[in-house]
């Protein structure tokens, strides 16, 4: 099985499960960057934003989230202990979808998006796994939807190196 495939079946995984499976080491997510914004804010994005810029945009369509919701963009680097940084994910979560307490997380801490909403109940609903060779390496990209029953939460996109474990 490729990581691919691993990550294209892992709707009832949160990728960075898949990933500790993957590789047979626990996975730290490092927060990178947070900003709250209104869905339709089209003004500059702070410049660790810029690669997730494309990211941004699907967001607001992909969460059906009317213009003037908050979202809450957070970019964080994925890494094992011994394979070092292994991606990247970018995630945009409606605020007014989820608990207080979720928020709160979310906003003031670097609990990871997974951990922080799977208490309450998250499925992860895979939209498209891709393929790529980038700068001479393989990476594969994952757009994925965080559901609590039929109600989209965080729209996240990865990115990681289709490194094999070890």
């Amino acid at each position: 099985m490729t990581l691919s495939c691993a990550l294209r079946n892992a709707d009832r995984q949160l990728a960075t499960e898949v990933l500790a499976d993957w590789y047979g080491e626990p996975v730290t997510v490092s927060l990178v960057e947070r900003v709250v914004r209104r869905a339709d804010d089209r003004t500059s994005v702070p410049t660790v934003f810029l690669p997730a810029r494309s990211w941004m945009r699907d967001a607001q369509a992909r969460l059906a989230a009317p213009a003037a919701a908050r979202l809450l963009h957070r970019l964080v680097r994925i890494s094992t202990p011994r394979q070092g940084m292994i991606g990247r994910a970018y995630a945009a979560v409606a605020l007014d979808r989820i608990t207080p307490a979720e928020r709160h997380m979310l906003t003031e801490t670097d609990v990871s998006l997974g951990r922080s909403l799977r208490p309450n109940g998250v499925r992860r609903s895979v939209l498209n796994v891709r393929q790529a060779r980038s700068s001479g390496d393989e990476v594969v990209t994952v757009r994925a939807i965080l559901r609590r029953g039929p109600v989209p939460l965080a729209y996240v996109a990865e990115e990681f190196d289709d490194t094999s474990p070890g």
